[in-house]
């Protein structure tokens, strides 16, 4: 990944992310939210909150809401006698009714607090029970504020009215008075809270006033009285869809208090961290792995692990925004996927404009998948192929155009499928002369062996479309190391090879002609091959100009009998040619019989006319 990549690429996570955040703070993401918190429930149900109903069966018995507040007494004397620890009303007392006196009576007379429920009005107003002067009747704010969907989620402990004043809950002040904990604060902030997975203990009202409750039932309870009728207007949407009356509200909230189980919102700091984290964990699912398959899997398995590490965190009553960690990591993933596939497919039409008329469909498949190609050159051991046309130049005087390019191409039809099918890369046609390499881009298993089959191929298949027009050509092999890339200007580039080794093997190329060979080969490729169906027959250590070293020719032949023959009697010419004695060479030159034999005894006999022969040896002669 270059630097304009790198850039592009930060850019775009910056902008995901932030496009993600702006999306979870709408409807949508909110709703997301909903979803996940309705799944939670609170399993601590608490034995010491008992509710008493005024169910439909109470209503038949005592008749239609409201009821006279003496009946109210009556219930509230037998719960106090029965040992109830603590008794709260969701019930609305706002207006004066026949049995107060009998309710205050009891206030006074048993000194037991009893929460009673308030309100505000539209303008924010507090209005108090009718029993709020009374020394032992302590007010609490009944409402609550449920989302759109009638679910109850988010709740306050304290709410001020419009002078500034500070109300406590009803199911604060029913905590705040249980517990004995007075705290002066003014929590107005929304809390998020559980409800049960099961509601409290349920009374009828009716079996209270009838006395046919057991006093276990009602001793050192915290009870609350309100109606749990569905057909009265008091009623909510629990997480779970049911219709639920306002009473388990009011009781879950209590019971949230006693649990101190409301969720606690993490810090800002814990989604930066987590959506690094998953930004970090995309990226290196994306860049080091190939498979589209394998990513989408892992990508898809760390969402789900997103999903259940919320819903662990959730558990253990601390709150966190599903929507501002999953959207991100949604977002993140899918601008990650379009990132590298479209600078994959940018690369991909590079390498292959560079590549595909030159490379091996299977090697330039493995470019591909591996995207290894490094741009700029890199140093590589390669193996080095130069061919040429013998006479080309004869040809083009002699023969017609249009039949010239017929034949040209007919050749290199022929030539360019034979280097690619042995993992060869043509570096390019120089008129009638291909250059080729193989090691490069990628790594040839070989290499050298490769190259000298595909050169034997070469010849063999040259004789079968020399019907028309007989042609000729030398090939020069040699392996070394040299610069391999990307070479040229913004406006034309090219794929090649240079440095020392390449020009080594034109001149490679050069010398067949002097020898009469069609193949000629390095020592370096000789010795790393080791195939057995393959010899080779020594022809000269000569000194590449311009340099110092020497080189030891080869020629490599198929394995046939009549070969092994010629070898046997050109390798014994060699050594007397090698060790000076030119005498005996040349007479078992001239038994060998062919071009290369008779310019080795032509050579020879130049040699032996040089005045100065005595003081020079034999490898000291260069390629002139």
């Amino acid at each position: 990944m270059n630097s304009s990549e790198k850039r592009i690429l930060g850019v775009g996570l910056v902008l995901v992310v932030l496009f993600s955040l702006f999306l979870a703070e709408t409807t949508f993401g909110k709703h997301i939210d909903t979803i996940l918190h309705d799944q939670i429930t609170d399993t601590r149900l608490r034995d010491e909150v008992v509710i008493i109903g005024i169910d439909d069966a109470s209503l038949q018995k005592i008749g239609a809401w409201p009821w006279e507040r003496d009946i109210f007494a009556k219930a509230l004397d037998i719960l106090i006698k029965k040992g109830a620890r603590l008794v709260v009303f969701d019930i609305l007392f706002l207006e004066n009714r026949d049995g107060d006196t009998e309710v205050k009576e009891i206030l006074k007379t048993r000194k037991q607090p009893i929460v009673f429920a308030t309100k505000l009005d539209a303008n924010n107003r507090v209005i108090e029970s009718v029993y709020a002067t009374s020394p032992y009747a302590i007010s609490g704010v009944a409402h609550v504020y449920p989302d759109n969907d009638g679910k109850v989620r988010r709740v306050t402990l304290s709410q001020k009215d419009s002078l500034g004043n500070c109300h406590k809950s009803l199911a604060y002040q029913a905590f705040s008075v249980y517990t004995k904990e007075i705290s002066s604060d003014c929590d107005t902030t929304l809390k998020l809270f559980l409800f049960q997975d099961t509601h409290p203990k349920t009374l009828s009202f009716i079996d209270v006033l009838e006395g046919t409750v057991p006093d276990e039932a009602i001793k050192d309870k915290v009870i609350f009285v309100g109606s749990n009728s569905l057909d009265m207007e008091d009623h909510f949407i629990s997480q779970h869809g049911e219709k639920i009356p306002g009473v388990y509200i009011h009781a879950s909230i209590f019971t949230t208090l006693l649990n101190n189980s409301f969720l606690k919102p993490v810090q800002n700091y814990v989604y930066v961290v987590c959506i690094l984290i998953f930004l970090a964990y995309i990226l290196m699912v994306i860049v080091t792995l190939k498979n589209i398959f394998t990513q989408a899997g892992l990508i898809t398995l760390g969402g789900v692990l997103l999903g259940a590490a919320t819903v662990l965190v959730l558990s253990l009553h601390y709150w966190v925004s599903l929507s501002h960690l999953l959207f991100p990591y949604i977002f993140g993933s899918i601008f990650m996927i379009m990132f590298r596939y479209t600078t994959t497919e940018r690369k991909n039409s590079f390498i292959k404009k560079i590549f595909g008329q030159y490379v091996n469909p299977k090697v330039l498949a493995t470019i591909l998948k591996n995207n290894d190609l490094k741009l700029g050159g890199e140093k590589k051991y390669i193996t080095i192929l130069f061919s040429d046309i013998r006479g080309f130049t004869t040809m083009t005087e002699k023969m017609a155009p249009e039949k010239l390019v017929e034949t040209l191409n007919t050749y290199l039809e022929a030539m360019s499928p034979i280097i690619m099918n042995h993992d060869g890369v043509i570096d390019k046609y120089i008129g009638d002369a291909i250059m080729a390499f193989w090691n490069a881009p990628v790594d040839v298993a070989h290499h050298e062996e490769k190259a000298v089959r595909a050169s034997l191929v070469m010849i063999e298949t040259l004789k079968k479309i020399q019907e028309g027009a007989p042609l000729e050509i030398g090939i020069g092999l040699h392996a070394g190391d040299a610069i391999v890339g990307n070479i040229g200007s913004s406006a034309r580039i090219n794929y090649t090879i240079i440095g020392d080794a390449v020009n080594a093997c034109s001149r490679l190329e050069g010398l067949t002609k002097k020898y009469g060979l069609e193949i000629l080969v390095s020592e370096q490729i000789k010795n790393a091959i080791h195939a057995d169906d393959i010899l080779w027959r020594s022809i000269d250590v000569v000194r590449v100009k311009g340099k110092s070293e020497i080189m030891k020719l080869y020629e490599p032949m198929k394995k046939t009998e009549e070969n092994q023959r010629l070898i046997l009697q050109s390798e014994e010419a060699f050594r007397a040619y090698f060790a000076g004695d030119f005498r005996k060479a040349t007479t078992l030159y001239k038994e060998v019989k062919d071009r290369y034999s008779a310019t080795m005894v032509s050579r020879m006999n130049d040699l032996q006319k040089m005045p100065s022969l005595s003081s020079h040896t034999v490898w000291d002669w260069d390629e002139k």
